[in-house]
């Protein structure tokens, strides 16, 4: 569950709780910096990822938000205690973790997508990104291959190495002239589904400019290596990475 914070510039925090590998509780507090515990000086970097416990922000791809494979209930619920607890880079967290048999995938807006070990807390790798992360963790897999999805609000969707971090592909709408990636995707065997809502009524406030031409829609995009199938183009280059079309953006009426 999560508790907002806004307390200046307090970090907010991660826990877990030690009741249960399967159950994670998650809330905000007031946390100073603090240097590295020894421990993660010998924490394994490559995590398992045969199976993990949410396809996205609703647990599964029906959104019900149950989770069947927790051990807290009523009676153990007031058992819960604090493990461990990690800093967040900004106040205002906007992604759902995705969590596996032995690690908690974050959305750090502002550092980047962080792979945690669960039963410590010590950090296995960093994935860099310094853009607003706002979307659920999706897990997918690309042949063997498992990977992660994740939006960054105002540049497109990413698809990393669930073992290493490493950048797979980076794909963005162009058919928007101002898409906003709100929503959290949907992957399936071979594409991933983007919500896409749209910024273009903000451009309104220039009286010369005819709004509007949009009001969102839906991208599908390749689950490959690139991201893109035959029949797209690879366009411009952004921030050294491609900078890739939708296949068949569908928009909004």
């Amino acid at each position: 569950m999560w508790f907002g914070s806004r307390w200046g510039s307090a970090r907010v925090a991660l826990a877990l709780s030690a009741l249960s590998l399967g159950s994670l509780l998650i809330y905000a507090c007031a946390k100073p910096d603090a240097p590295t515990h020894t421990a993660c000086k010998n924490v394994q970097t490559v995590p398992h990822f045969a199976s993990s416990y949410s396809d996205g922000w609703g647990i599964d791809q029906r959104n019900t938000r149950y989770q069947p494979r927790s051990s807290i209930n009523a009676g153990n619920a007031s058992g819960l205690t604090l493990k461990w607890v990690y800093g967040l880079a900004s106040t205002t967290p906007r992604a759902y973790p995705l969590i596996t048999q032995d690690t908690i995938y974050v959305g750090d807006g502002g550092r980047g997508l962080v792979a945690l070990d669960r039963a410590t807390g010590c950090e296995r790798w960093l994935h860099k990104h310094a853009g607003p992360i706002s979307s659920a963790i999706v897990p997918g897999w690309i042949g063997t291959r498992g990977i992660l999805i994740f939006n960054d609000r105002l540049d497109g969707t990413r698809a990393v190495d669930a073992t290493n971090g490493e950048l797979i592909w980076h794909a963005v709408v162009d058919d928007e002239p101002v898409p906003w990636y709100s929503g959290t995707p949907l992957v399936t065997k071979d594409a991933v589904f983007v919500p896409v809502a749209s910024l273009e009524v903000g451009l309104a406030a220039n009286p010369l400019y005819g709004c509007c031409t949009t009001s969102g829609g839906m991208a599908a995009f390749a689950l490959t290596s690139t991201g893109f199938t035959e029949g797209t183009e690879q366009n411009e280059q952004l921030n050294g990475q491609p900078r890739m079309t939708s296949i068949g953006t569908a928009t909004a009426s």
